[in-house]
């Protein structure tokens, strides 16, 4: 009898772990790329006329970067991003040829590499209670560089530059205390 009131259940000693996907993060969730750990710090959508990519954006250390999830057919694509103002990349001249609402060149050199433009329309950013239309110009580099030139009103402009990863590059996800 003594036995049968202190004796564990097998189902409490299993502890339940969920694999957490890459495409399915939220925030305070962990995770270990190019050597550091990150952590998710926000989480945001953006709508292209139907087809919705995720983004995160994460700290690891002193340093934040965007992680984008784009669904591709049952797959997902993964862009890993740094923001940017359009003078730190020595893009000056595409933010005034956008303001006066000309397309910027479909090549753009930056720090060596040769990016074309392969993508451009709109789209509408949700993120925590807010919603913002935006214009964008998506570029890469044979590479797997990527950049994106985005305009959110007449005269405020950002882009984010960085490149194309894999899922397996990322590892050690952990879950958040939010979960």
């Amino acid at each position: 009898m003594f036995k049968k009131l202190f004796k564990k259940s097998e189902d409490s000693t299993k502890s339940e772990i969920q694999e957490i996907a890459m495409n399915c993060l939220s925030i305070g969730d962990l995770f270990d790329f190019d050597l550091t750990t990150w952590e998710v710090v926000s989480s945001s959508q953006s709508d292209y006329d139907g087809h919705i990519e995720s983004e995160w954006e994460v700290r690891g250390g002193v340093d934040s970067r965007t992680l984008v999830a784009i669904p591709d057919g049952g797959e997902w694509n993964y862009q890993w991003l740094e923001e940017k103002n359009l003078s730190e990349l020595g893009l000056n001249n595409v933010m005034n040829e956008l303001k006066s609402e000309k397309d910027p060149e479909e090549n753009l050199n930056i720090e060596g590499f040769n990016y074309i433009g392969y993508e451009a329309g709109g789209g509408i950013y949700k993120g925590s209670n807010e919603e913002r239309p935006f214009l964008y110009w998506s570029y890469e580099t044979d590479h797997d560089h990527v950049l994106n030139i985005i305009q959110w009103g007449d005269n405020e402009f950002s882009a984010t530059i960085g490149m194309r990863v894999n899922e397996f590059q990322f590892s050690n996800i952990l879950p958040g205390s939010g979960r």
